[in-house]
């Protein structure tokens, strides 16, 4: 399954997709196989919908979504922020879109150059 809005809002319910978003929207995170009761998804989301998330995606390194802009302004503000010279991780979070996106944003221009990890 995709890392989607939709399809967290499917696995975890839409308050614990919310908080999960809130928390790591583009970000790329690691999810344990299993949920711990005490563990930090368990804390924020609560440990059913933490159970859930790692039913779907555990063993996994998972680009938690939240782009909600429009892909053509995203497009150029990606790109203005490489050429800035600010990191792939920071331009994730600033905009609200995974380091996934920005890396396949960046693969079609001459941004991707000079250390994009």
């Amino acid at each position: 399954m995709a890392g989607t809005f939709d399809n967290l809002v499917t696995v975890l319910g839409r308050d614990a997709a919310e908080k999960l978003v809130a928390a790591y929207g583009g970000i790329r995170i690691y999810v344990p196989v299993r949920a711990a009761p005490e563990g930090a998804f368990a804390t924020l989301i609560g440990y059913p919908a933490a159970e859930a998330l790692s039913r779907y995606y555990g063993g996994e390194r998972f680009d938690v979504p939240i782009a909600k802009r429009a892909p053509r302004v995203l497009r150029g503000e990606i790109c203005r922020l490489r050429r800035d010279g600010m990191h792939v991780t920071a331009i994730a979070r600033a905009l609200g879109c995974t380091r996934r996106y920005v890396f396949r944003i960046l693969a079609g221009t001459s941004e991707a150059e000079g250390g994009a990890s």
